[in-house]
């Protein structure tokens, strides 16, 4: 009996499954190698596969495919075709931070043979990195991309706001469910954190797990990214858009039949639950050679076709629209084998709009949308004009708007000028006149004024002058102030910022430990660190020596000449210390600032210490 034989036959034969979900590998870092498929290097786009050698095989095909929700395999993202003695190979166009299950299948020349040994594995995520940048703009870009490392499985992002001043902080995080939505405290943070002007102080922290899906300043919004690929002829409709809980499914084209797996749902965590799109390929069995067939029917952009045999003759197509559209054109249309022609005339969807606003004397708009339903439309007139009618309208379900177009008339003063961020404004009638008003301007706390002071409006006539800006108001900058020492301050030298002043070691503060910004200047003037230093060791009838002189934490060891020794019980061993607060209390500005640890022992003749 062969017995070489027999084992390699057993070999060939067994299966090892691994699942390493939830985990992935670090960018550039290599997988341990454990049973047939050997996962070498993972990162956010590429996987590099090894596996063991199976005895007759010829050729091996490998393959990743989507691992759904941790339970199902999903549509085919790329596969390789290996011939001869290679056992390794890299998966690539792959999505970053998914799952995919690698699939590995010997063959002997046309004839599958042995397991199929599989392993699942998540590919690196990808977000984009700043540190307390001013503007979301400084935070994006190719420089600020980065591949996390195997634990990070999210982004995340952090807005800070502080008088109207954001600090954006952007990087890979591990994922956190109750930062990933966008209500987080019963508040939606995507009000609280957006905008600039309004928002004083706010902090707002925001995740989500789709390719550099936190390139935008909140990424909180319920809704997946629009990352759902349609391949060649095929198109996707969708229950709800790219809202949470929205189902999206793949069609294809007439004449095209569909292989794979076709849903994709939008979840909690917002990302799609299946990212590579199924197949559609040409069905042979609809479309026999010698059939004839109409042209295939694609379905308009704001629609749906379902057709009964594909463009066979005899076939029915049935067209509708999505909710806010109208059908023009037929609903119903059959194909004609003898002239290979559709029935009726083509069908499309129109979106329901209202009315265009025009833009005319002096009038200006500015819309959310091309006047379609729920479009919102704000009116403003030029400062010689006044509003007349709604500032607002919206577009509703029944193609009018919710009031009349408003129109720009002759002005009065009872339109105030608009004003910048932080300006107070107080109006009154102008004194000892009949008509016309006079606006006086001033700043919020903490800020000062640039421009002018007061506007007057005359009957019929503008204000003389638009508002002024209200700038921060700040003081000498205390970053450089303190040698030998540390300066945190809350605001850096912004009006109302608390800089708190400490020593390094060695040093003492003298003077005010904290100093407030106000009227562009400090409310304490700056301390100072002064070195610790102990006094001379003097009146020693003996020997010392010490490792750093008079200097903090020195230390000093003390001997007698001989035929003198200490006292009983006295320290011979001295160290410099600080002295505390109460001790240096009504001693002068010079006065030393450490003190020896114990008092300095007297030598004594040994005659006399007997």
């Amino acid at each position: 009996m062969n017995f070489g034989r027999i084992l390699g036959a057993i070999l060939s034969i067994s299966t090892f499954v691994i699942f390493l979900s939830g985990t992935s590998g670090q960018s550039g870092r290599p997988y341990g190698n454990s049973g047939e498929v050997n996962i070498l290097f993972v990162r956010a786009t590429s996987v590099e596969v090894g596996f063991n050698y199976v005895q007759g095989a010829t050729m091996y095909y490998v393959n990743a495919r989507e691992w759904v929700d941790g339970k199902k395999v999903g549509n085919q993202a790329i596969g390789i075709w290996l011939h001869g003695r290679k056992r390794s190979t890299t998966l690539g166009n792959l999505n970053p931070g998914r799952e995919y299950l690698i699939r590995i299948q010997a063959y002997a020349k046309d004839r599958p043979i042995g397991s199929r040994p599989q392993k699942v594995v998540r590919t690196s995520q990808q977000c984009y990195t700043c540190n307390a940048m001013s503007d979301n703009e400084q935070c994006k870009g190719p420089d600020n991309e980065f591949e996390c490392s195997y634990d990070k499985d999210a982004c995340l992002n952090e807005v800070r706001y502080s008088k109207g001043v954001p600090k954006i902080t952007k990087r890979c995080s591990q994922w956190r469910p109750e930062l990933g939505g966008q209500i987080q405290n019963g508040s939606d943070v995507t009000v609280a954190c957006s905008g600039r002007g309004k928002i004083t102080d706010a902090a707002c922290r925001c995740m989500c797990r789709s390719n550099l899906c936190n390139e935008v300043e909140v990424p909180c919004l319920n809704e997946c990214f629009k990352e759902l690929p349609s391949p060649d002829n095929s198109y996707i409709r969708c229950t709800k858009g790219e809202q949470v809980g929205s189902v999206c499914w793949w069609y294809c084209m007439p004449g095209y039949k569909l292989k794979g797996t076709s849903e994709s749902v939008c979840r909690r965590d917002r990302t799609w639950s299946v990212l590579n799109p199924p197949e559609c390929v040409g069905d042979d069995h609809v479309h026999p050679p010698c059939e004839f067939r109409c042209p295939p029917l694609e379905p308009d952009e704001n629609g749906l076709i379902s057709c009964t045999k594909g463009n066979r003759p005899g076939s029915v197509c049935t067209f509708r629209c999505y909710p806010n559209s109208r059908l023009h054109g037929s609903t119903v249309r059959e194909c004609d084998g003898v002239t290979s022609k559709w029935s009726g005339i083509r069908a499309t969807c129109e979106e329901i709009t209202c009315s265009v606003i025009e833009e005319r004397d002096g009038l200006t708009k500015h819309c959310t949308g091309k006047e379609t339903i729920g479009s919102v439309c704000d009116f403003s007139c030029p400062k010689n004009k006044k509003l007349l009618g709604s500032r607002r309208l919206t577009c509703q379900a029944t193609g009018s708007w919710s009031a009349t177009i408003p129109k720009c008339g002759e002005p009065d003063c009872s339109i105030l000028p608009s004003l910048f961020p932080n300006v107070i404004t107080e109006c009154s009638r102008i004194p000892n006149r009949g008509t016309g008003r006079m606006c006086s301007f001033s700043c919020e706390e903490g800020y000062e004024i640039d421009g002018p002071t007061r506007t007057f409006c005359y009957e019929g006539n503008s204000w003389t002058s638009n508002s002024p800006t209200c700038r921060r108001i700040r003081c000498q900058s205390p970053l450089l102030s303190l040698r030998n020492g540390f300066v945190r301050c809350s605001e850096r030298d912004y009006y109302g910022s608390v800089c708190t002043f400490s020593c390094g070691n060695g040093y003492m503060l003298r003077g005010s430990q904290n100093s407030t910004c106000g009227f562009k200047r400090w409310s304490d003037e700056f301390p100072i660190c002064k070195a610790i230093r102990c006094p001379l060791i003097r009146h020693f009838n003996g020997l010392y020596s010490c490792n750093r002189g008079q200097n903090f934490r020195s230390i000093c060891r003390l001997s007698c000449l001989r035929g003198f020794g200490f006292e009983e019980g006295v320290n011979t061993r001295l160290q410099c210390v600080g002295k505390t607060e109460e001790e240096l209390e009504g001693w002068p500005e010079n006065a030393m600032l450490g003190r020896w640890s114990s008092r300095v022992p007297r030598c004594v003749g040994m005659q006399e210490k007997l």
